[in-house]
């Protein structure tokens, strides 16, 4: 049965003003615990104020690169958002849940590939599409993305 464990930060890396990336160092014996596949999730927990906050974050790194590392954007108002962009650091212990989530890519040896996405989902399409290239780079390969954004005015 999966579980929480406690992981240190490896690196913290300062994207932009509002936003970190942040790789956690997985001990030897639990490399097998957090092996995943593109597309999979993390949840990271820890007490803010208090109170025991959870949030699960889209692994942002490729399964090849032997990194476990995710994105975080401050949103206004958000506990845990604000807490792990402006208060955590290298060397810092965090609780993080074996990674879950069945929206996976399994490459194929096709050369087409289509990527629909709206800003939410960025980092999974990239964290998905990367393995894709890197195990099965071929001469000449098409990748098609249609991007869109919708505002609802009522």
């Amino acid at each position: 049965m999966s579980a929480f464990h406690k992981l240190s930060i490896k690196n913290y890396i300062q994207e932009t003003a509002n936003a970190v990336s942040i790789v956690f160092d997985v001990p030897e014996n639990l490399k097998t615990n957090f092996s995943y596949k593109a597309g999979q999730y993390i949840t990271l927990k820890a007490t803010v104020n208090g109170n025991e906050i959870r949030r699960a974050y889209t692994i942002c790194s490729a399964p090849e690169s032997d990194e476990l590392k995710v994105a975080i954007k401050a949103v206004e108002n958000g506990v845990f958002s604000t807490y792990a962009t402006s208060q955590l650091k290298v060397g810092d212990l965090i609780e993080v849940h074996e990674p879950e989530g069945k929206l996976m890519l399994e490459p194929t040896k096709s050369n087409n590939y289509l990527g629909i996405l709206s800003p939410p989902p960025l980092l999974l399409l990239f964290a998905s599409i990367f393995p894709v290239f890197s195990l099965y780079f071929l001469p000449f390969f098409m990748v098609y993305l249609v991007f869109f954004r919708i505002s609802w005015f009522f």
